[in-house]
C-alpha cells in the first residue's frame, strides 16, 4: 500500500521497527491504520520542510496559488468564511480604492497559505477520492458504503465510478478519510453506522426496509404519496392545459395547499374544481385523490411530530418522584402526549392511509 508521497507504508513500517525495535507489535499490528499513521508521522518529521519563498506574500502570489490549485472563487471564499465581496476587497480593490492585487496579505493567512503548500495532504479544498477512503480504512467500498450511510447498490455504483456520490457524502467520507490518516481504526465507523441503523429500526417511524437498506418505510411510502398528490394535479387539466405541469410547479402547489387551514383548502379544492378541464366523476376522483393525499401528509406530520414528542417525555419523566410527575404533567397540559393519545393519532393515519390505499388501487405499508 503507497501513499501519495510515493512511500510504501509496509515497507517503511518495517525498517523502522528493525532499526529502532520501539514498535510494539500487539499495538500496531492491530489495524493497517496504525502502521498507515506510523509512516505518515516518519516521512512528515524525516522531509526538509520547505515553506516557500523568502519574502512577503502578496495578494497576487495567494490569488496565483489558488488559480494553480483550479479553486473556483466560491470554494475560497468558503474555506476563508469570507463573502464574494469582502474576498475582492482583500485581492483586488479594497472599498478606498485602493489596488491590493501588490499588497502583503494578513500574516495569518500567509501562515495558513505556507502551511497548505509545504502539507498539500492537509488542504481544506483537497478532493479525497472514494478509493482514497477505502485506503486508508481498509474497507472494501461496499462495506465503506454502508458506514455512510448509503446502500449496497450505491456501494457498487461507487466501484464503478466514484464520482456517483452526493455533496453530503463526501463531506462525511472527508471526514472519515481524515480520522484514518490520524490512527482511528476502522471499527469506530461500522459501531456508529450500525448504532445508527439499530436506532432507527427501533423506532416504527424510521423503521428501515431491510438489512442492506437505509431507506425508511416510511419515507419510501411518503415519496409514494406525493407522487400520487402531484398526478392528481397534473391529471386537472388546470386551465385547459392538458401538458403534464412543470416539477416545480406542482411542488409550489402542494407546498401551498398543505400550509393552509382546513377551511381555506376547501376554498383551494373548489377554485381548482372551476379551473379543470375534467367533468362528472373523473374530475370527482381527482379532488378526491388531491383530498385524500393532503390528509394523509398533515396527518404524517402530525403523528411524525407526536412520536417524536412523546419519545423525548417519556425519557424525560423516567424514575420522575410522584409530585414532580404530577407537576410535570400539568405544566404541559394538551402539549403532554399520552400512550392513548399517540395511538389515537396512529389509528387515525392508519385509516386515511387504508382509504387513499382504496381510492388509488395501490400498497402504502406504514408498519412493516
Amino acid at each position: 500500500m503507497s501513499d501519495d508521497n510515493g512511500f510504501d507504508v509496509e515497507e517503511l513500517y518495517e525498517a523502522h521497527k528493525l532499526s529502532t525495535g520501539s514498535v510494539e507489535e500487539d499495538d500496531l499490528n492491530k489495524t493497517p491504520r496504525n502502521k498507515y499513521s506510523l509512516a505518515n508521522s516518519l516521512v512528515n518529521n524525516a522531509k526538509e520542510r520547505d515553506f516557500g519563498d523568502d519574502e512577503p506574500m502578496t495578494a497576487k502570489d495567494l490569488l496565483d496559488y489558488f488559480t494553480a490549485m483550479n479553486l473556483k472563487t466560491n470554494e475560497i471564499c468558503s474555506v476563508l468564511t469570507v463573502n464574494n465581496n469582502r474576498f475582492g476587497n482583500m485581492t483586488r480593490t479594497c472599498p478606498h480604492g485602493r489596488d491590493m492585487s501588490y499588497e502583503y496579505i494578513s500574516p495569518t493567512l500567509e501562515i495558513f497559505v505556507r502551511l497548505i503548500k509545504a502539507y498539500p495532504e492537509y488542504a481544506p479544498w483537497k478532493k479525497v477520492t472514494i478509493q482514497d477512503v477505502a485506503d486508508a480504512t481498509g474497507f472494501d467500498i461496499v462495506t465503506l458504503a454502508y458506514v455512510c450511510g448509503s446502500s449496497e447498490t450505491a456501494g457498487e455504483r461507487w466501484d464503478k465510478d466514484s464520482s456517483k456520490t452526493t455533496p453530503l457524502v463526501n463531506v462525511l467520507l472527508k471526514l472519515i478519510y481524515n480520522m484514518a490518516i490520524s490512527g482511528v481504526d476502522q471499527v469506530v465507523f461500522r459501531e456508529v453506522a450500525d448504532k445508527v441503523m439499530t436506532t432507527r429500526n427501533n423506532f416504527e417511524t424510521t423503521r428501515l426496509l431491510n438489512d442492506n437498506s437505509w431507506n425508511c418505510i416510511q419515507d419510501q411510502t411518503l415519496r409514494k404519496v406525493r407522487k400520487i398528490f402531484r398526478n392528481g394535479l397534473n391529471d386537472l387539466h388546470l386551465d385547459g392545459n392538458k401538458s403534464k405541469l412543470q416539477n416545480t410547479v406542482t411542488t409550489a402547489m402542494m407546498k401551498e395547499l398543505a400550509l393552509k387551514g382546513e377551511d381555506e383548502i376547501s376554498a383551494e379544492l373548489d377554485s381548482l374544481r372551476k379551473r379543470s378541464g375534467l367533468k362528472g366523476i373523473e374530475l370527482d376522483q381527482s379532488i378526491h385523490t388531491i383530498r385524500l393525499c393532503l390528509l394523509w401528509l398533515r396527518t404524517r406530520d402530525y403523528y411524525q411530530k407526536s412520536f417524536v414528542t412523546h419519545s423525548r417525555q417519556k425519557k424525560e419523566t423516567e424514575d420522575m418522584p410522584k409530585a414532580r410527575l404530577d407537576a410535570y404533567i400539568k405544566s404541559k397540559g394538551d402539549g403532554l402526549i399520552t400512550d392513548d393519545k399517540l395511538n389515537e393519532i396512529r389509528d387515525e393515519l392508519s385509516k386515511i392511509n387504508q382509504q387513499l390505499e382504496n381510492h388509488v388501487s395501490t400498497t402504502l405499508n406504514l408498519w412493516q
